[in-house]
């Protein structure tokens, strides 16, 4: 696993947690993000249909340009769901200052997808 991960979903139902990387951190934060992808990958429409696609492949190649498209969509959709999750998580665990500031510390490219989401951390939508 590259070093600058915390964990990783290799999309063929394997997911890893670097133990090593997450000491002084909550290791379960990591362990719910890897879980979505395996949830949208496993228990999906979406996620049963591309690797429906993926199967199929192996026999007729005429789809593949399907699945590229189809992927390259999944991953935005995984990995804005996997964040929201992790920071809904952060929020019930540690309360709402904490999981702000936990959207606001992200690397940049999943800090990018959350935010387009952030206003459902207004205080409106917040019942603390």
């Amino acid at each position: 696993m590259n070093e600058e991960k915390l964990g990783q979903y290799t999309y063929i139902s394997m997911t890893k947690v670097d133990v090593i990387e997450h000491q002084g951190l909550d290791i379960k934060i990591t362990a719910i993000h890897e879980y979505i992808h395996s949830y949208l990958v496993r228990c999906t429409p979406y996620g049963n249909f591309l690797r429906a696609l993926v199967n199929i492949s192996h026999i007729e190649k005429r789809h593949e340009k399907y699945i590229d498209i189809l992927d390259k969509n999944q991953d935005v959709l995984h990995e804005t769901v996997a964040t929201l999750v992790e920071i809904i998580y952060v929020w019930y665990k540690y309360g709402y200052a904490k999981s702000t500031k936990y959207l606001y510390s992200l690397p940049d490219k999943y800090k990018k997808l959350a935010s387009k989401y952030k206003y459902i951390f207004d205080e409106e939508y917040r019942s603390e």
